[in-house]
């Protein structure tokens, strides 16, 4: 993707998204995003100007870039456990709405998520972690634990994370809006589009939309 194929609304950065995701899920992943060395060596001059943030969680089987079959410089990568939001990752988005003018960004949770699994199991046993830093992480995901066992309280276990992964998904962009009011601007002007995706690890999968408003 060159300079002068950056989009600038939320809509056509979206479609560019799902027809990578596409690619990726068919085999069909496009010689573009293979190059490196060259495409790096021009940007260093040009400036970056990604056409989406996009955050998702550490888990390696989850390489943004990959699996929506874009190369660098095209997507804004921050990377997470649990795709939590916290001050670090609403300055990284704010730099690239404000700063890099990037018109999208997608909060990407993904099936059979460690973090997700591991605050389920804490809410049903009550023993948080021994480290301090893994108890702040699973605090931030609990509130969408307990949403999804309203709404999920007769089903398996495995049903359970889904849905807490859904709805943390969710959760995570409501933040967004409520604690950066400069994004919330953005997303208001209709200047900027925020939704969810779910990866699925097994299929490569990506279900758009989720939460959009």
């Amino acid at each position: 993707m060159s300079p002068q194929d950056f989009v600038t609304n939320w809509e056509d950065a979206l479609q560019r998204l799902k027809t990578g995701n596409e690619r990726f899920v068919n085999g069909l992943c496009s010689a573009d995003s293979l190059i490196s060395r060259d495409r790096l060596r021009d940007l260093s001059k040009q400036g970056q100007k990604p056409f989406a943030i996009i955050l998702s969680c550490s888990d390696s089987r989850v390489p943004a870039e990959i699996v929506f079959d874009h190369g660098i410089g095209t997507l804004f990568v921050i990377r997470v456990a649990g795709n939590v939001i916290q001050p670090s990752q609403l300055a990284s988005i704010e730099f690239a709405v404000d700063g890099l003018g990037t018109p999208l960004c997608v909060v990407m949770g993904h099936t059979q998520c460690g973090a997700i699994r591991s605050a389920v199991e804490v809410a049903g046993t009550g023993v948080m972690p021994s480290s301090k830093n893994l108890r702040a992480l699973i605090e931030l995901i609990l509130p969408a634990v307990d949403e999804a066992k309203r709404e999920e309280s007769q089903s398996s276990p495995e049903k359970l994370i889904y849905e807490a992964t859904v709805r943390n998904v969710i959760r995570m962009g409501k933040v967004i809006l409520e604690n950066s009011p400069l994004v919330a601007e953005y997303y208001h002007k209709q200047k900027f589009g925020l939704l969810g995706a779910i990866f699925d690890v097994e299929t490569g999968h990506i279900s758009f939309e989720l939460g959009k408003s």
